[in-house]
């Protein structure tokens, strides 16, 4: 009678080869680039008044779009009078003041044409001039808001 070692069946049923179970999934990723624009601008601080003479900040707007955009910016506040507007404090004392494009003082009416190639972004500068005082005003922080509009 013959007999067969056993030993040799043992390592087939241990092997490195066996068949492991897998899942997979996908996912799908998007993105919806629009045509359009968005506007940022940077803030101004005339900082603490020391003198009755004018003083100039610069500020920045920036406009950036998708696509390319020919429009025109507008900047509107309160209480402007033409070129003039007033930073107020205490509900009625004010401090006038004009923003300036290219050197001249726009209203809340006037447009500034800015045209913008598309996928890329236009950053222009403008200047805020308060305007020269005839008596220094009483202590206060005065301030205005303007909204800056991109019409495109």
């Amino acid at each position: 009678m013959k007999v067969y070692p056993l030993v040799l069946a043992i390592p087939l049923l241990f092997s490195a080869n066996a068949m492991a179970a897998t899942s997979s999934t996908q996912i799908t990723l998007t993105i919806d680039v629009g045509s359009g624009c968005g506007i940022t601008a940077t803030n101004v601080d005339f900082g603490s008044l020391v003198s009755s003479a004018s003083s100039d900040e610069q500020f920045d707007v920036t406009i950036e779009c998708t696509t390319a955009a020919n429009g025109n910016l507008t900047f509107v506040s309160s209480g402007a009078s033409g070129t003039t507007r007033y930073m107020v404090a205490n509900a009625s004392d004010q401090i006038a003041y004009e923003i300036l494009a290219n050197g001249t003082a726009v209203s809340n009416t006037d447009t500034v044409s800015t045209n913008v190639p598309a996928a890329s972004s236009v950053t222009t500068q403008f200047t805020a001039r308060r305007s020269t005082l005839a008596t220094i005003p009483p202590p206060g922080t005065y301030t205005d808001t303007v909204d800056i509009t991109y019409t495109f």
